[in-house]
């Protein structure tokens, strides 16, 4: 006799009009990072944030002096409140609404240029390609002309693009491979901004995990700040190896603290590691 099915999970049946708005809410999700998207590229979080003040400002101090008409902002901004990105304030008098920052700013407030995602966005609607030809490129690959979202991030020449002597052609490859190295420093900008939050709670509560590991090893640990955080942490641990892509290796930032070894992912020779991460 076969083994009985595991049971699957019970979907509660919708009414025809509660169908209909669980399907517009599906729709519409978009909207929400859509959304965050135009804030940060209008320097929203940062103003706001203002270097700790998170002070109430209304829609129009967000704008470009003169904006003719705030009020579509103002909906933009209330759709993120309703999501917990900013906190809505109005006088009692029922005056102009004002916004600060909720805690959601950790991963807000930019440390440098918030620009650079175009390329993610392209890639989404050829999703239903990619799943239909799964031996064929990624969703990614299909709009950036055979080109990976790895290669494209991490493959650019540091020569001067600018150098009047450079053939034209070249000149435009360059210039384009500039544009890739500030969005890989955006990627790992984001997810340094991500990840530290989120390892300091990890810290906190993850109590002798590491006991008796001397050399770390963080596979995919990007710009090397998690690591560099436990080891920190974590008073035994005398060597980090953070063993990433070679580009992603080149370009992470130097960390002041105990060795920190830097091994690019082509380079498989891993020895006398005590712990993968």
């Amino acid at each position: 006799m076969s083994p009985a099915a595991e049971p699957t999970a019970v979907v509660a049946e919708l009414s025809p009009a509660d169908a209909r708005l669980a399907m517009m809410e599906l729709a519409n999700m978009i909207s929400v990072p859509m959304a965050l998207t135009a804030v940060i590229r209008l320097g929203v979080p940062a103003t706001i944030w203002a270097n700790g003040a998170n002070a109430p400002l209304p829609s129009t101090a967000l704008l470009p002096a003169g904006h003719p008409d705030p009020s579509v902002f103002e909906r933009l901004l209330r759709l993120l409140t309703s999501h917990g990105v900013f906190s809505e304030q109005v006088g009692t008098d029922g005056g102009m609404r004002q916004y600060t920052l909720t805690s959601v700013r950790h991963t807000l407030v930019p440390n440098g240029p918030s620009d650079g995602v175009d390329e993610l966005v392209h890639a989404w609607p050829c999703l239903h390609d990619a799943l239909l030809d799964p031996a064929g490129p990624e969703s990614f690959a299909r709009v950036h002309n055979g080109v990976s979202a790895y290669a494209y991030y991490g493959q650019y020449d540091t020569t001067n693009a600018s150098s009047s002597y450079i053939p034209w052609q070249r000149r435009s490859r360059l210039i384009n491979g500039f544009a890739r190295r500030e969005a890989t420093g955006l990627m790992m900008g984001a997810m340094t901004g991500v990840s530290k939050p989120f390892m300091e709670t990890l810290l906190d509560g993850y109590v002798g995990g590491f006991d008796g590991v001397e050399t770390l090893v963080d596979v995919g640990g990007s710009s090397g700040l998690c690591l560099e955080m436990i080891m920190r942490w974590v008073g035994t641990i005398r060597e980090g190896i953070n063993f990433d892509l070679p580009s992603v290796v080149a370009a992470a930032p130097p960390i002041p603290s105990k060795t920190l070894t830097r091994i690019n992912i082509f380079l498989m020779s891993l020895k006398n590691v005590d712990k993968l991460q």
